[in-house]
């Protein structure tokens, strides 16, 4: 009878040890998929910057000689909108990297998921003050200003969701800490 209990015990031991170690390879397998995922969103976002973009803008500025004055400065306007979007992609990169090493609820994380809720915020307002500006310099078309406010509610909307996650992410390591003090 002892024997049979110390093989339960083993085989309970080795069988925990190997569920483990597969959700542990399942999230360095989703932490691959969300790091590549990160890259393809950068590789977009840089795409529509350097090419989409200024395409784009030239077609505009060659259908409207009067508004070819506001190529460059539509274009910087575009350029720096993109840099929260890659401080956000970085943020998120670290995270995609502690979900892989088994550390999603972390401090860190938590801050770090409240750092690109503060991107989004900046990314809708910035979005809000050209529509307003432009609105200003009356070239308010609604064709421009209705896709920028879209982007704003949306830039706003994922502030409210990374707030949350944050303070989520902040609270169950909280939890992780307590337990890890009862043990």
């Amino acid at each position: 009878k002892k024997i049979d209990k110390q093989i339960t015990v083993c085989y309970t031991v080795v069988t925990q040890n190997t569920k483990r170690e597969e959700i542990l390879m399942k999230q360095k397998e989703l932490s691959i998929w969300l790091r590549v995922t990160c890259l393809f969103v950068g590789l977009l976002v840089l795409i529509v910057c350097t090419l989409v973009l200024p395409s784009f803008a030239r077609e505009l500025a060659g259908n409207n000689p009067d508004l070819s004055y506001m190529y460059a400065p539509c274009l910087v306007y575009a350029v720096l909108a993109s840099v929260p979007i890659f401080i956000s992609l970085a943020f998120a990169w670290q995270i995609f990297t502690d979900i892989g090493r088994d550390n999603s609820f972390c401090a860190e994380n938590a801050k770090r998921l409240k750092n690109i809720g503060q991107m989004f915020l900046f990314e809708g307002i910035y979005i809000i003050a050209g529509a307003v500006a432009l609105v200003i310099m009356d070239l308010g078309h609604p064709g421009i200003i209705i896709p920028m406010l879209f982007f704003a509610l949306l830039s706003l909307g994922a502030t409210v969701i990374c707030s949350a996650l944050s303070h989520l992410t902040y609270k169950a390591y909280q939890m992780k800490c307590d337990n890890d003090l009862t043990i």
